[in-house]
């Protein structure tokens, strides 16, 4: 993987690939922990076997048996949490980083042309079997990216690891539901991206952390063939070291993100989608005199194709 530093009086040259590379372990973790609440969510609950007699069905626990009314009592509840749906992709995306009014010229921009990133995500609405009103339309949803072996080189010298990878959770209300649906989003999220050797002074990396606010739909084309789209705006609370007193730290800044698509559905429960995605900050620096870099603003932007695998569980 080749990354690009443009800056002032550097030297840049593509990443050795025998270099070492040093990660995270959050990225990691991250991923792992968002592959498993969904299936944790999707085991099911050990059901009651049921055993047929000349009066009817009988529920049969242990010494214990139950009447027929019971049963669907019992069935009823089984069936009280809807499974969540997960998928799991990959992306192919690149990544800019420009400033502007740039007085004094020190101030570098950053290109990562192409990079091949990991997503995973899912979507849980447990209530939506038990009641179509307001607490069935109220799900969760979160999803992960982490891109590896991506890495900045500078001159001679020797490899340096660079992390990027992101993640949101929050809540979804459908307000339509069905093969046509509009969702509104909320929720929390982090976003980084950052050099991890320290002597690159001029590599500012970041590390968003917002507030996000989106909408979604999905629109039936024809059998199996979907139309997904996504828009959304973010609230920085954080930008990470590039709005530390290290280089911006009056800094500022919002986002916001959209992807469009179209969804395949192969099974019942398995179905493939692939969208086209892009993302943008825009950061106000707000220099001060003194300060030791001067620029008025920066956009630091993302764009890329992602391809994923979607299945959703389903009661037994």
């Amino acid at each position: 993987m080749i990354t690009i530093l443009k800056a002032p009086s550097m030297h840049l040259v593509p990443a050795k690939k025998n270099a070492r590379r040093t990660h995270g372990l959050i990225p990691w973790a991250g991923l792992l922990v968002m592959l498993a609440l969904p299936l944790l969510a999707a085991t099911p609950n050990a059901s009651p076997q049921t055993r047929y007699k000349n009066d009817g069905p009988t529920l049969v626990t242990g010494d214990d048996s139950l009447s027929h009314q019971e049963v669907e009592r019992e069935e009823g509840t089984a069936r009280a949490l809807n499974p969540p749906s997960v998928d799991l992709g990959m992306r192919l995306f690149r990544r800019t980083l420009n400033f502007n009014q740039d007085v004094l010229g020190n101030v570098p921009s950053y290109e990562l042309p192409t990079a091949f990133s990991i997503t995973t995500g899912f979507a849980w609405f447990p209530l939506s079997d038990m009641t179509d009103k307001f607490g069935g339309r109220i799900g969760i949803a979160g999803d992960f990216h982490y891109a590896p072996g991506i890495s900045s080189t500078m001159g001679n010298m020797e490899e340096i690891g660079t992390d990027a990878w992101g993640m949101q959770a929050g809540i979804r209300f459908d307000f339509v539901s069905g093969e046509n649906s509009i969702a509104l989003g909320m929720g929390f999220g982090r976003d980084d991206f950052a050099v991890q050797d320290g002597s690159l002074d001029a590599v500012p990396g970041v590390s968003y952390e917002f507030f996000a606010l989106d909408l979604q739909g999905r629109l039936h084309l024809a059998n199996p063939v979907s139309m997904i789209a996504d828009v959304g705006y973010q609230h920085l609370f954080s930008l990470g070291e590039i709005g530390s007193h290290r280089y911006f730290p009056q800094a500022t800044g919002r986002g916001m993100y959209a992807s469009l698509g179209f969804s395949f559905e192969l099974l019942r429960s398995l179905e493939v989608s692939a969208t086209f995605d892009y993302q943008r900050y825009f950061l106000a620096m707000n220099p001060e005199v003194g300060d030791r870099y001067i620029a008025g603003g920066a956009l630091d932007e993302r764009m890329g194709g992602n391809v994923s695998l979607s299945y959703h569980f389903h009661a037994e």
